[in-house]
């Protein structure tokens, strides 16, 4: 049984040439012992090691030690149990939500084995250490959705960033996903007269928070300086809307931007699809879903950080708990919502997590 998951996992996650080395060695183990075993698991990372030692010269390097560490590393048992029956937020934050006990527990497993825990604070220059130093001390330690919100509204909006003058904010309300009056905010220039390229913009949250000002700053000064058209998205937040809403939304604002490319005095073959955070990932889910739906191709993704991996299993997801920044735990709040608790599942579509 064992064998089988990890056949699993390496066969979706790893290098297409990497693959039919590992597999063949978890075929030739069978008894391993489950996922969740640690011992096993280093044993697995090992078995992955000794590809180089079977003479494969491409797998030499970074990529055999990368997905060595990979699934060598502890998988901690979170203790999930079954799934709750309820729904909304609070059921979200009952069932997936992990205590800070259990995080700081896990930090210390994973810096003890590995060493590799990240302390942001100590790496950040003077002036980034202020910033991060003014922010509340537990601003993502998610374990209430709707305060956390609140929290983040509040922090956003201690300063007010000034505007461009020379910029007209229009929100426009369109026909979307499912019925949904969806609103879609614009940013041009005032004396824009001519046909432009356009950004389509999805704002970042983690798929849980946020909304549309909190790239008004941005998108104006893009809107500004480079004398295009910027449209941003105001989608629906899980877990009250999880996996398709979110994706559905921003699909129905796309087609709307091209639908009115007259209208709005763009040309359709200069529309970047752009987003931050979780707007990333739904930008490059959206590339692939207008692909498909033979929607009119974006002529490029701008991809900020973009949150694309459901999986968290990285070395880097694993190096980040400071609860004043998005950190391990919040990532995986932030997905359970967006998936509605099947994060990491094979199964998972590649429109929602398109890593």
């Amino acid at each position: 049984a064992a064998s089988d998951v990890y056949k699993r996992q390496v066969q979706r996650r790893e290098d297409p040439e990497l693959a039919p080395h590992v597999v063949g060695r978890l075929e030739a183990a069978p008894d391993w012992g489950t996922p969740k075993d640690s011992n096993h698991a280093f044993a697995i990372g090992d078995a992955v090691g000794q590809v180089r030692a079977a003479g494969s010269d491409q797998l030499v390097g970074e990529r055999w030690r990368r997905v060595g560490d990979m699934l060598g590393q502890p998988r901690i048992e979170r203790g999930r149990g079954e799934p709750s029956r309820g729904s909304g937020v609070g059921a979200i934050v009952r069932h997936h939500a992990i205590g800070a006990q259990r995080y700081a527990a896990e930090r210390r497993s994973w810096r003890t084995t590995q060493g590799r825990t990240m302390e942001l604070i100590d790496r950040l220059d003077d002036e980034h250490r202020a910033v991060v130093e003014s922010f509340p001390p537990n601003l993502f330690g998610i374990d209430d959705i709707p305060q956390v919100r609140r929290a983040f509204e509040a922090l956003i909006n201690v300063k007010p960033p000034e505007l461009p003058e020379t910029v007209e904010i229009v929100d426009r309300f369109v026909d979307g996903y499912e019925g949904h009056q969806l609103m879609i905010r614009t940013y041009e220039r005032s004396d824009r007269t001519s046909t432009t390229g356009a950004l389509y913009w999805i704002h970042g949250g983690g798929m849980i928070l946020g909304d549309v000002s909190m790239s008004d700053f941005s998108c104006s000064r893009l809107a500004d300086q480079l004398g295009v058209l910027v449209a941003s998205v105001e989608y629906r937040l899980a877990p009250e809307h999880p996996y398709p809403v979110p994706l559905e939304d921003c699909c129905a604002g796309l087609a709307w931007l091209f639908d009115q490319a007259g209208e709005l005095d763009i040309d359709p073959a200069r529309v970047v699809l752009g987003g931050q955070s979780a707007g990333g990932g739904l930008a490059a889910g959206l590339a692939l879903l207008a692909r498909d739906r033979g929607l009119p191709s974006p002529c490029l993704q701008l991809l900020t950080y973009p949150m694309l991996d459901d999986r968290n299993d990285t070395p880097s997801s694993r190096s980040l708990f400071d609860p004043r920044v998005w950190n391990r735990e919040a990532n995986e709040v932030g997905w359970t919502a967006y998936l509605a608790g099947q994060a990491g599942g094979d199964d998972v579509s590649p429109y929602a997590a398109p890593a």
